[in-house]
This record gives C-alpha cells, structure tokens and sequence, in this order.
C-alpha cells in the first residue's frame, strides 16, 4: 500500500513589478535644409534653431560622461591624459555648437564658407606662444592669428597677422659649408586690424561693427577682397564684384579644422553691374 505524501514547499507567490520608463533624453538628427526663397530660408531657419538644441543637450551628456570618466581615473591613479584631452574636446565641441546656436538666434544665416580674406580674429590669449620658428629659407609663411575658441561675449578682435621678431644665425652643415638659418618668435598681437579702404560703406562698417560686439564669431571675413600675403596685411585689392562680409563659427580638433559661416552682410554697386 502506498501513502500519498504532502507536499510541504511553501507556495510561492508572483508579483508584478512596474518598473518606471526613464526619462526621454533628447535625440540629436542631423538635418538637411534647402531654401530657394525668402520664405523658405524662414522655415530653415526655424528648423536649425530646433536641430541645435538637442545637439547641444547631447553633447553636454558627453561632457558628464568624460568628467565622470576623469574622476575615475583619478581615483584609481591612472595616468591622465587621455581623458583630458577626451574632456577637453567635448567642452570644446559644446562650446561650438553654442555659439552657432546664438548666431542663429541672433538671426544671422548659415552659408557656405567660402575663401576669402580673413580680417579679424577673436581670442582671449594676451600674447602668442612664444615658439621660436626656425627656417633654412626664409622669414616667408609665418603662422598667422588662431581664434582659441572664446566662449561667447569674451576676448578681442586682432588682425590675424601676429607681430614677430626675426633675426638669422649663421653655422656650418656637416661638410664645412656655411648655412644661414632664418629664426622668428611671435611678440604680440596687433589689435589694430586692417579693413580693405575701398570696400568701406556706412552701412557694412555698422552691420560688421555689431557683429563684433557680439562676440560671437570666431573669425570675421570678406569674400571678394583678395587675400593677404603670408606676414602681411590685407590691402584693399577689390575691385568688382559684390563682396561679402562673413563671420565663422571656429573650432580645431589638433590639426583638423571645423567652421561655420554666417552672413553679416552684403551689397551691390550697380556700377559694377
């Protein structure tokens, strides 16, 4: 005969858990605008004002991300700069999409950057680094002013031709030859920049006037005014055309450059027609 056996396992209750949906970050999409009448660079307008913000908004998560990361380096004493660096690009890069999205809503519009001759430079250094430059040629193709990215409303204007002291030293190469080598360090920046003579009207000096005190563009630039000789200033070359006054939005990433321009104003002389 067999006995049936109770089960003793206690019984085993369910339970539905809710766990809450986190909230939505914003998502950033790049977008494509095209205008081909006034009121459709309305519209474009409008839409990179909207694209901007929530490409802001993710970029500032990355910048919590590499602060986050630098403190855990550290923590546990690891070596540093990498993560410095990683930071660094990331406040850099809000930063830059920032100053974009004041221009925007300054009502300035994005166009494309075309060449030109940059006439002014915005940074918040005092002095140029003093790095000596050596050449076996000549004093020819010094480096110019580099905006260093200034937060909005900081820093000055300079010609971006930098004030340098030159000077030449003489030796001997490996053969007894004689060798003159050609050396240069930046002194100073030149805060009287050069605006071409012929292409000055009332109303463009005011409108680049009130852009610069802004701030807000990194480079200001002319399209149609030719270009300056490397170590010299801007002449007024124009002639023709009708000349454009741009300002860039500026930032660099070592050697690699990133830019966007915005158009501070424009005009026709009908004579030139």
């Amino acid at each position: 005969m067999s006995e049936s056996v109770e089960s003793t396992a206690p019984e085993v209750q369910s339970h539905t858990v809710v766990v809450a949906a986190p909230e939505a970050l914003p998502i950033s999409e790049d977008i494509v605008v095209v205008a081909k009448t006034r009121e459709e660079m309305e519209t474009a307008q409008h839409d990179l004002i909207s694209w901007v913000d929530p490409k802001i908004a993710a970029l500032e998560r990355d910048v919590v991300e590499a602060e986050t990361n630098l403190g855990v380096a550290k923590k546990s004493k690891w070596a540093t700069a990498s993560f410095r660096k990683t930071l660094k690009i990331a406040k850099d890069r809000v930063s830059y999409y920032q100053r974009i999205r004041a221009a925007l809503l300054a009502g300035y519009v994005i166009m494309p950057d075309l060449p030109g001759a940059t006439v002014a430079v915005r940074t918040s250094q005092h002095k140029p680094r003093e790095n000596v430059l050596k050449s076996s040629w000549n004093h020819r193709d010094l480096p110019q002013a580099v905006s260093d990215g200034s937060d909005i409303g900081t820093g000055r204007y300079v010609d971006p031709t930098l004030k340098y002291e030159t000077w030449d030293e003489t030796g001997k190469d490996t053969t007894g030859r004689e060798t003159t080598t050609h050396l240069a360090v930046a002194t100073g920046f030149d805060t009287e920049f050069s605006f071409p003579v012929k292409l000055v009207k009332p109303q463009v000096l005011d409108a680049t006037s009130r852009a610069m005190v802004r701030k807000i563009f990194d480079e200001i630039g002319i399209i149609g005014a030719g270009s300056a000789k490397p170590g010299k200033k801007l002449r007024p070359t124009f002639a023709h055309g009708d000349p454009i006054v741009l300002g860039r939005v500026v930032r660099y990433e070592g050697a690699k450059r990133f830019s966007c321009a915005f158009l501070i104003t424009w005009w026709v002389d009908t004579k030139t027609i």
